[in-house]
């Protein structure tokens, strides 16, 4: 029986490495793997996004990229044996049915199994990236102990509760851990029994995605941010100050980081429970993770923590110099 893969998350698991990799390589994994990486539904970025933004209602959704009866009808006319969605907002709305709902439909019509794949990080460090990731996009201008304490109820970092839900739509969702050193796209082929000798000599690389900007650059982009929005700034003008102010940076810039031992240990205790639990079920072990936050030397060392003080006092300076261009482009001015 053909299987339909669900390649459902988590967000900041080398989920994007994955997209392009099977994105840039698709045309090779339908001949060489009879693997259908669907076209329907994708964004730029090869994730198919479009298909969870139709699901929930999402405005971003563009009907131009496809929709779940598109996608029924490519996964009806093309000839494959196994085929792969991969989009970590699945697992953002595991604690409703809207999208399984969906995947059970297509699987239903074309009479195929489907196999989820969740991929997990320790939620503490998992926080931490989504923070500077919003952040590094302008979308966010919490302080990193505000946005913690916002998401801490999001069922999305429950990864029991996510597994659960799947599991319960399908079959019990393959779970990788996602640590130090873990390769996403490696994992995820040997997770769909892909040969690694014929990945190798048939597919382009996978591309490295979403690094993360240093302390002193993301403490910027904070600043004209939340500056921006204090002066009703629109998006793209704040973006274009702040895009100006980082061409000025030379030199090193050490890596941001928000997480202090304090929130770290808040938030595995938070999330201790439900780990076990989806350890002991899908491995067999009391740990799902291993600690390597606090064994990390380089976690601490290497890295400059965010100062709350420094980008208040970056705004403050950021707000007055806009003000005072706006000033400046009045008319009769």
């Amino acid at each position: 029986m053909k299987i339909l893969y669900v390649h459902i998350g988590t967000h900041k698991t080398g989920s994007s490495s994955i997209q392009r990799f099977f994105s840039a390589n698709d045309s090779t994994f339908l001949r060489v793997f009879g693997l259908l990486y669907p076209k329907t539904g994708r964004s730029t970025g090869g994730s198919h996004h479009h298909l969870a933004w139709e699901a929930a209602g999402d405005s971003r959704y563009s009907a131009r990229h496809g929709s779940w009866k598109a996608l029924k009808n490519e996964l009806s006319t093309t000839s494959w044996e196994t085929a792969m969605l991969s989009c970590e907002a699945f697992s953002a709305y595991s604690d409703d049915s809207i999208m399984t709902t969906h995947i059970t439909e297509i699987a239903n019509s074309l009479r195929c199994d489907v196999q989820p794949i969740l991929f997990v990080r320790p939620q503490e460090t998992y926080f931490e990236s989504q923070y500077c990731e919003g952040a590094k996009g302008g979308g966010l201008v919490d302080s990193f102990s505000h946005f913690v304490m916002k998401e801490l109820e999001n069922p999305r970092y429950d990864y029991c509760k996510v597994a659960d839900a799947w599991g319960k739509a399908f079959q019990s969702p393959i779970v990788i851990t996602y640590e130090k050193g873990v390769d996403s796209v490696r994992e995820i082929c040997n997770a769909m029994h892909l040969d690694q000798e014929a990945l190798t000599q048939h597919t382009n690389p996978a591309e490295r995605a979403n690094d993360r900007v240093g302390a002193t650059a993301l403490s910027i982009i904070l600043a004209c941010t939340r500056a921006g929005r204090t002066l009703g700034m629109t998006k793209q003008d704040t973006r274009s100050v702040a895009a100006n102010l980082l061409k000025s940076l030379s030199g090193h810039d050490t890596p941001a980081r928000s997480l202090d031992e304090i929130t770290a240990a808040m938030i595995r205790d938070q999330f201790a429970e439900s780990n076990h639990h989806l350890a002991r079920k899908y491995f067999g072990r009391d740990a799902l993770f291993q600690d390597h936050y606090r064994t990390n030397e380089n976690k601490f060392g290497g890295s400059t923590l965010m100062d709350e003080a420094t980008i208040a006092h970056l705004e403050a300076a950021f707000r007055c110099i806009m003000k005072r261009k706006d000033q400046t482009t009045q008319p009769g001015s």
